[in-house]
C-alpha cells in the first residue's frame, strides 16, 4: 500500500508515481505483479478516517499493489 495526500483533484491517476517514488524506490523488496498480458494491476482504497477531507481541503487516498 502506498498514498497520496492532496487535493482530491490532483490524487486521481498517480498510481505510477505512487508505485516508483513510493514504494519502489524504499527498497521494499517487492517487484509489481503482472499478468499473462504484462498489465499491472492496483486498487485504490477510499478508507474511512483517511478519505476525508482535513481542514486544508486535502484528502488521503491509498493505492494497493499485488506484489511477487
Amino acid at each position: 500500500i502506498g498514498w497520496l495526500q492532496g487535493p482530491e483533484s490532483d490524487i486521481y491517476g498517480q498510481d505510477t508515481f505512487v508505485w516508483t517514488k513510493g514504494i519502489a524506490k524504499a527498497g521494499l523488496g517487492a517487484d509489481i505483479k503482472t499478468d499473462a498480458d504484462g498489465a499491472t494491476w492496483f486498487f485504490e482504497r477510499y478508507a474511512d478516517g483517511r478519505f476525508g477531507t482535513d481542514a486544508d481541503g486535502n484528502v488521503i487516498l491509498d493505492y494497493g499493489y499485488f506484489v511477487e
